[in-house]
């Protein structure tokens, strides 16, 4: 499991021109999931995004759980492109 995660101000997806998921200010997290990960991996992942101190709130660091902030999770499957051989991706895990 890879995760890309970005703070935002606001962010939302559309598909077709219709909004279908949307917060204010948080983190958008690009999620890519193998086909061998486990129930195991969801939750550390989970722990590990929700818990990242990312947000400035007076001299301390602060997570989303910390500051009452949304997340905007979206897959991502291109981040698990097998890219060592050749010079063509592959997106068979």
């Amino acid at each position: 499991m890879k995760a890309v995660v970005q703070r935002v101000n606001s962010c939302s997806v559309l598909i077709d021109d219709r909004v279908v998921g949307s917060i204010d200010k948080g983190i958008l997290v690009l999620l890519g999931v193998f086909d061998n990960d486990t129930e195991t991996d969801v939750n550390y992942m989970i722990n590990k995004v929700s818990n990242m101190r990312i947000f400035n709130s007076d001299k301390t660091e602060k997570s989303i759980l910390e500051c009452y902030f949304s997340a905007l999770v979206v897959s991502q499957f291109t981040l698990c492109a097998d890219v060592s051989k050749g010079r063509r991706p592959s997106f068979h895990k």
